[in-house]
C-alpha cells in the first residue's frame, strides 16, 4: 500500500512527487507522524506519453473531475550520514548494487527521484517499507535526475500505458530489473480514467491488445498486478471488461487506486473489501489519499487518517501491499 504526500494542510496532485524524508522521522509504523511537502499539480512522471502512438481510441470513456490529489506518510529508517548517496543533479551511467535482503513489510514508496528511496528503508533495521515503484519501467529513467537507489526496497516496474515510447523500452527494463531483484510488475496506470496528464486514458481493447503484447509474456517469471482502477466510479466495470476480453491473460494481484475525503474511512475499507470479494485475488492499495471534497484537512487529520486507515490495512491478509 502507498500513499503520497501533500504540503502541511496535505495539498498535492496524485502526479506530484513524494517529499525526500528526514533522518529524523522514523518508519516502525506507517502511522507515525507524516512529514509533509508541496510539490507542482499537474507534472506526471514518466512524461506524459504521446497518445497518438496507441492503438485504439479512448472516447468512449467516461471524464472525471481533475481535483483529486494525494495524502502519504514519509519517514527514516536510519540517519542519512549512514547510507551512501550520490547527490550530484546528474549520473553518467545507473549506480546499481545487488540486492540485500528485503524486508518483508506491506508499505511501499510511490517516487520520482531514486534518491528519495534511500532513508527509508534498509536491511537489519525491522522498516516495514519494502517496495516502491516510480510509475515507471525501470528505477533510472532520466539522466538528469540522481540514480542512487536504495537496494533493500524492492522495485516494482509498471507499464504505464499502451505508448510506443514506453512499450519499446519495457521488456528490456523489466529483465533488467529481475536481475536486480523485482518478483512483480504492475500493469497500466488509471486505464479507466481521464485526469489530465495524470492517467493513462486507455480503452479496454487497447489495454488487452497491449497487455498480451508487453506483460503476459512475463506470466511466470514474475508475478502480474492488473491495471490499476480508480473508484472514481467506472473502475471496477472497466476491470471487469478487461478481464472478460483478456483471455488467457495472467492476472496474480489485484491493483486498485482510493481517493475520497478525510471522513470516508469506512468507504475505504468498503472498496478495499469489494475489490477482494469481486476478484478473488490479493489486493494491492498502490495509491490511496485524499480527493479534498470536504476543504483541505489539517495536519492532525491526516495523520488521523493515515494511522487508522495504516492500521487497518495491516491487519488484512488478503491486502498484500
Amino acid at each position: 500500500m502507498t500513499s503520497s504526500t501533500g504540503s502541511l494542510a496535505g495539498t498535492i496532485s496524485r502526479s506530484s512527487s513524494i517529499a525526500q524524508p528526514t533522518a529524523s522521522s522514523s518508519d516502525s509504523a506507517m502511522s507515525s507522524s507524516p512529514m509533509m511537502s508541496s510539490s507542482t499539480a499537474g507534472s506526471i512522471y514518466p512524461p506524459t506519453p504521446d497518445k497518438s502512438s496507441t492503438s485504439s481510441s479512448t472516447s468512449s470513456l467516461p471524464l472525471y473531475p481533475t481535483s483529486s490529489q494525494v495524502l502519504s506518510s514519509t519517514s527514516s529508517a536510519m540517519a542519512l550520514s549512514s547510507i551512501s548517496t550520490t547527490s550530484s543533479s546528474a549520473c553518467a551511467s545507473p549506480t546499481y548494487m545487488s540486492p540485500p535482503e528485503v524486508n518483508d513489510g506491506k508499505r511501499g514508496l510511490c517516487f520520482t527521484n531514486d534518491n528519495y528511496t534511500q532513508p527509508w528503508s534498509l536491511s537489519g533495521q525491522n522498516s516495514q517499507v519494502s517496495w516502491g515503484y516510480n510509475w515507471f519501467s525501470s528505477r533510472y529513467s532520466d539522466p538528469s535526475v540522481a540514480c542512487q537507489y536504495n537496494p533493500a526496497i524492492e522495485f516494482v516496474p509498471l507499464l504505464y500505458s499502451g505508448a510506443s515510447t514506453l512499450t519499446s523500452i519495457w521488456a528490456d527494463n523489466v529483465r533488467r530489473e529481475i536481475d536486480l531483484g523485482a518478483t512483480a510488475v504492475l500493469g497500466f496506470n488509471e486505464p479507466d480514467a481521464c485526469f489530465a496528464g495524470a492517467s493513462a486514458c486507455m480503452s479496454v481493447s487497447e489495454a488487452v491488445d497491449v497487455w498480451k503484447e508487453s506483460i503476459e509474456p512475463f506470466a511466470g517469471t514474475v508475478r502480474l498486478g492488473s491495471p490499476g482502477v480508480t473508484n472514481a466510479g467506472y473502475g471496477f466495470e472497466w476491470l471487469d471488461q478487461f478481464i472478460g476480453n483478456c483471455t488467457d491473460c495472467t492476472i496474480d494481484f489485484i491493483a486498485i487506486h482510493w481517493y475520497a475525503n478525510m471522513y470516508a474511512f469506512g468507504y475505504l475499507q468498503d472498496y478495499v473489501q469489494q475489490a477482494y470479494e469481486r476478484y478473488g485475488k490479493p489486493i494491492w492499495l498502490t495509491e490511496f489519499g485524499y480527493d479534498f471534497s470536504e476543504g483541505t484537512p489539517t495536519e492532525a487529520q491526516a495523520q488521523g487518517f493515515l494511522r487508522q486507515a495504516v492500521t487497518w490495512l495491516d491487519a488484512q491478509e488478503y491486502v498484500e501491499r
